[in-house]
């Protein structure tokens, strides 16, 4: 489904049934992009940003996904929970971990249009807000 302004980031989120904070753990969500023919600015490569283990949303990147994964591996353990979420004609989502998920987007043969997610608030749903408790299932479809 597309909405007018709903970023892919807000619709996997949704998608996921994640919220991409953990209270008093991770608190911030990093739109970026891999670099690729376009260099990125030195303050804002990926590694750079890994540093703060932020829940990490990368466009466009999956035709470098190998230098995504190697460059958020400096920072992120290799068990990291990763997201690779297609919505072109069809969704699909590939849940992993760091270490698996450049052999995630080229075994699913997963194009430009890809959103990775990157971050331990993939999944994560412990001691956060009250949407999930169980008087709240009835809004998530399954």
């Amino acid at each position: 489904h597309i909405t007018p302004g709903i970023s892919s980031f807000q619709a996997a989120a949704a998608a996921l049934y994640s919220q991409f904070t953990i209270p008093e753990k991770v608190q911030t969500i990093i739109l970026t992009r891999g670099e690729g023919r376009t260099p990125m600015p030195e303050k804002e490569q990926l590694h750079k940003l890994a540093q703060s283990q932020s829940t990490m949303c990368i466009f466009l990147s999956a035709g470098v996904v190998e230098k995504v994964q190697e460059e958020l591996s400096r920072h992120y353990a290799p068990t990291t929970p990763v997201a690779a979420c297609y919505k072109w004609k069809d969704e699909r989502i590939y849940r992993g971990q760091l270490k698996d998920l450049a052999k995630i987007v080229k075994e699913n043969h997963l194009t430009l249009t890809t959103l990775l997610v990157v971050g331990d608030a993939i999944d994560n749903r412990k001691g956060l807000s009250r949407l999930y408790a169980d008087e709240f299932k009835h809004l998530f479809r399954k």
